[in-house]
């Protein structure tokens, strides 16, 4: 009887010692602690930061419109920040702009930097802007898209090139109604510098 038990006892314990063992392995994982060095992680110097005047920032930013003249535009941008004092206008990040104008090939513009007007859709690109239409190449350090006027301004340190020249202007003035272009100096007594290919 003794060893009967004996052996029950010894069958409780060996289903009790499995039971803990299996409740530990699945069910009781320690949990880890992971202490990461703030040091070593590095923002994209490119994304925005939250601060006290930033309402808020957004990721992938895209938006259309079309304006009075049928021509379509589209916007979009990697990140966009929106500042508490002023609502409307969003400082983009890593943008790419389309122009489709009516009839014509479409303008592209790309930038580090853009203030986007969200009320009127004006638009201020700035840092390594590079405008394109057709054959025609123009890099610059601002360009000015606005609808109000119907014109794209691009100025500070303008380099405009096609397949025949290459212009060295201080402004580049380009009609969006009638697509006309004009280049011209700040100081009218200098001129534009013109180089042949």
């Amino acid at each position: 009887m003794k060893k009967k038990l004996l052996l029950e006892i010894f069958l409780l314990l060996v289903i009790l010692t499995i039971a803990v063992l299996v409740f530990n392995f699945y069910f009781n994982k320690d949990k880890k602690i992971v202490l990461i060095d703030q040091s070593i992680i590095k923002e994209s110097d490119d994304k925005p930061s939250i601060d006290e005047d930033t309402s808020s920032v957004i990721k992938n930013i895209n938006y259309s419109f079309i304006d009075d003249n049928n021509n379509n535009y589209k916007i979009i941008a990697e990140f966009g920040k929106i500042y508490v004092d002023k609502p409307n206008v969003i400082k983009m990040t890593n943008v790419t702009a389309f122009a489709y104008l009516k009839n014509h090939a479409p303008i592209k513009i790309v930038s580090k930097f853009a203030d986007y007007n969200k009320k009127n859709h004006e638009t201020s690109f700035y840092q390594n802007v590079n405008l394109k239409y057709l054959n025609h190449d123009a890099s610059s350090e601002n360009l000015d898209l606005l609808f109000i006027k119907n014109i794209i301004l691009m100025y500070n340190n303008l380099i405009y090139i096609n397949e025949d020249i290459k212009l060295l202007a201080d402004k580049l003035l380009f009609n969006l109604k009638t697509k006309d272009a004009k280049f011209f100096m700040d100081d009218t007594s200098k001129k534009v510098k013109v180089i042949k290919y």
